[in-house]
């Protein structure tokens, strides 16, 4: 995130934690390298957007909004769920070609995308709403998480992902494989060309690198993987 985007929460964190600095220019630092201080800072910000007592800050919705769209370390208790946000692998697929789970789990990240960018805007513009959006927002992302987690479930059963442990267990069979292969070439050079063998190694080896590895290569990275662990 680009410290242009930033600069209300520059400035709100540079007077709260760095009284002592004359300039901005350590909070923007703090900011660009996503310090300790700057993320914990972010958390505190961010966690009043569910305390009901208290009326969130323009710069407490940017921080909460900050942490939901940037993907942030695990949180404490109350934060924003931890986890990463990609966008789901289904969002240019025409509507009418989703599954059903895809498109439960691309209608949540709309809506979340929407309102976490309503909370931003409005919180901009100094606007009440702005809170009402960003716990919006994270119901919204908390629907995405779940809707995902039956998406790829939904995947796994239909074959159209492997669990990682089954994923693993193709990889070691194709290495098995190719290592046999790899094993039988020397005896084929030597019957193939009892007087230069080396030679046949050498046209081997060139075939090994023009065709076999890329095959292997084909084969294997395509291969779907799930995000869930078996």
């Amino acid at each position: 995130m680009a410290n242009h985007e930033n600069r209300e929460l520059i400035t709100a964190y540079w007077r709260e934690v760095l009284p002592h600095c004359q300039t901005k220019r350590t909070a923007q630092d703090h900011a660009k390298k996503r310090h300790p201080k700057w993320i914990a800072w972010l958390a505190t910000q961010g966690r009043k957007i569910h305390d009901p007592k208290v009326a969130p800050t323009p710069e407490a919705v940017l921080a909460f909004t900050s942490r939901l769209r940037d993907n942030p370390p695990p949180p404490a208790e109350g934060d924003v769920p931890p986890g990463p946000l990609p966008a789901p692998p289904a969002i240019d697929k025409p509507i009418s070609d989703r599954t059903p789970e895809e498109h439960a789990e691309c209608t949540a990240w709309e809506m979340f995308k929407e309102n976490s960018e309503a909370a931003r805007r409005c919180a901009r513009a100094d606007s009440i709403t702005a809170a009402g959006f960003a716990r919006i927002a994270c119901q919204c992302l908390a629907s995405y998480h779940s809707a995902r987690q039956k998406r790829v479930q939904s995947d796994i059963e239909n074959r159209r992902l492997l669990p990682v442990s089954e994923y693993d267990a193709l990889c070691d069979d194709v290495r098995k494989l190719t290592d046999l292969w790899r094993s039988l070439i020397p005896d084929l050079a030597a019957q193939i060309d009892p007087a230069n063998p080396a030679r046949i190694n050498r046209l081997f080896d060139d075939w090994v690198q023009r065709r076999l590895n890329p095959a292997i290569r084909s084969f294997i990275d395509p291969s779907p993987t799930a995000a869930l662990a078996a």
